[in-house]
């Protein structure tokens, strides 16, 4: 598609997004996996998107930080409970990751799929790893 550039559907849909996908999963359950998993530890998510999961997960104490490519999307998160301690970057999720280590490396929904081909979506996975904690299993990353 001519002119769809990494930031085009967050731009696009950062208004509208937590409307739309308000019942995608159980917010709550969600969080209370999340944490489970990051045993601890601090968590990335690629795509933090309006930070529908992000934020609630940093309201717990866990430490919480996003990467997307949208800027619309991350001026969402710091109006949600728990947003303003939510470590946003604005990048790509393959190239632009922050520097961790993280006990734990998620994407929730489709987002993976914002990624146009598999050889990116194969990188993204390779780097996420890369800055995982040797201290967890090999690749502590959960799509949901």
């Amino acid at each position: 598609m001519r002119g769809y550039e990494p930031h085009s559907y967050g731009d696009g849909m950062a208004d509208v997004y937590d409307d739309w996908y308000a019942r995608i999963s159980d917010v709550d359950a969600t969080v209370a996996t999340l944490i489970q998993l990051a045993n601890g530890g601090s968590v990335l998510e690629l795509g933090v998107g309006t930070g529908r999961l992000a934020a609630p997960l940093a309201a717990t104490g866990v430490e919480v930080h996003g990467i997307d490519a949208s800027d619309a999307m991350l001026r969402q998160i710091v109006d949600k409970p728990g947003g303003n301690l939510v470590h946003s970057v604005l990048g790509d999720m393959v190239t632009d990751l922050p520097a961790g280590p993280f006990s734990l490396v998620f994407v929730a929904y489709n987002t993976l799929f914002n990624l146009p081909s598999e050889e990116l979506q194969q990188a993204c996975f390779h780097r996420s790893e890369e800055h995982t904690s040797e201290l967890q299993s090999p690749c502590n990353l959960v799509c949901r």
